[in-house]
C-alpha cells in the first residue's frame, strides 16, 4: 500500500512539475528569450518545495524494492535473485551466448 501510494504521489508531482515546466517557460520565454538555457533552471527556482519530492523520491525508489525484501524477509527475496545470479556465470548464459554464434 505504501509503494502504491508513494507511486501515486510521484506520478501526480511529476504530472504538476512537467504541466508548470510547459507553462513556466512559455510565460518567462517571451521576456528571457536570450536566456533559453537558463529558462529551465528558472522554473526549478520556485520548484524548489516541491523539488524535495522528486529527488527524495527518486532516490527511494531504489529503496521501494528493498523496503519489500525487509518485511517480505529480506533472507526470503535474497536467495531468489542469488539464485539466478550464479546461474548466470555458471554457464546458462554463456551456452545461450554461443549457440547463437555458432
Amino acid at each position: 500500500a505504501r509503494l502504491n501510494q508513494r507511486a501515486a504521489e510521484l506520478d501526480a508531482a511529476w504530472k504538476q512539475s512537467a504541466a508548470q515546466k510547459k507553462r513556466a517557460p512559455r510565460k518567462p520565454s517571451v521576456p528571457k528569450e536570450p536566456k533559453q538555457p537558463k529558462e529551465p533552471k528558472d522554473p526549478k527556482q520556485p520548484k524548489d518545495p516541491k523539488d524535495p519530492k522528486k529527488p527524495g523520491g527518486e532516490p527511494k525508489q531504489p529503496e521501494q524494492p528493498k523496503d519489500p525484501k525487509k518485511p517480505g524477509g529480506g533472507s526470503g527475496e535474497q536467495p531468489q535473485p542469488g539464485g539466478e545470479k550464479p546461474k548466470k556465470p555458471s554457464g546458462d548464459g554463456n551456452p545461450d551466448i554461443t549457440l547463437p554464434e555458432e
